[in-house]
């Protein structure tokens, strides 16, 4: 029932930005400021945990955690650090998928949040480090913001009826020109169980459907490693794009999706 109600909730549109008007590759941006998302003092008031990165939307957010002494809020010698995304739904609660993006920093995360956060349904971080000799576990509540589009799309696997799930992770670099696309594919086998899927093939084509066109020398995403696949899409001017994906596995196509961008 978990399934249904999460494909049903979603749909598959993103918001992404750029200016500019020519086919040229885009540089990568400079790296956002982040901001403080949520933060919660351990049960001892001896540590202090902030959220770090920019305001959770649907899709796919990198985030930061950052662990404090107190009273001083220098930073804190920690190891064992963990961190599992939870959905409180009310009646039953799920995770989605994540991982740690750096292997020299522990505390940088990419989490995919399918459904945003409402009265009745949260999200919180449940973190687990190990200081001092001492073992500590607490939940940080977060707040997950809709988006319109969405950057996230959905669909079910014929072969197991498992859901499956794309999201854009470079969402917020697009520009006009030609872009890196790092899309992450995972799927849900179980209620804290969402991980990335490998070794499929992806087929996309992008347009303007007001404008009846598409765009040249774009190229398919690879797979690459943990359900991360990257290719190249083109975007030739400003104004609402869409991305039809198409999965295979093989020869046999598993499902579509759509995934819109406005570039303004």
């Amino acid at each position: 029932m978990l399934n249904k109600t999460i494909i049903g909730a979603l749909s598959a549109s993103l918001i992404l930005f750029g200016s500019c008007n020519n086919d040229s590759e885009v540089e990568p941006q400079q790296p956002v400021i982040q901001d403080e998302i949520a933060s919660l003092n351990t049960s001892d008031d001896l540590f202090l945990v902030n959220i770090k990165g920019l305001s959770p939307k649907i899709g796919y957010n990198q985030l930061e955690v950052e662990i404090l002494n107190l009273p001083d809020e220098s930073p804190a010698s920690i190891s064992e650090l963990s961190l599992m995304p939870m959905m409180d739904m009310g009646s039953m609660m799920h995770s989605t998928f994540h991982e740690k993006l750096n292997d020299n920093n522990p505390c940088d995360y990419g989490i995919a949040f399918q459904m945003a956060s409402t009265e009745m349904m949260t999200w919180s971080l449940d973190i687990s480090f190990k200081a001092d000799g001492q073992h500590y576990d607490l939940s940080v509540p977060i707040e997950v913001k809709a988006q319109n589009p969405l950057n996230i799309g959905s669909f079910i696997n014929p072969l197991d009826s498992v859901g499956m799930f794309i999201s854009i992770v470079n969402s917020r670099d697009f520009q006009v020109g030609v872009n890196t696309l790092d899309l992450v594919l995972f799927e849900r086998l179980g209620m804290m169980n969402w991980p990335g899927k490998e070794d499929l093939v992806i087929q996309f084509e992008p347009s303007m459907p007001s404008m009846g066109h598409g765009s040249p020398n774009n190229v398919h995403p690879v797979s690459m490693i943990g359900g991360h696949y990257e290719g190249k899409v083109n975007f030739t001017m400003t104004g609402l794009w869409r991305l039809d994906f198409k999965i295979f596995d093989g020869s046999q196509k598993l499902g579509e999706c759509a995934i819109e961008i406005e570039l303004e």
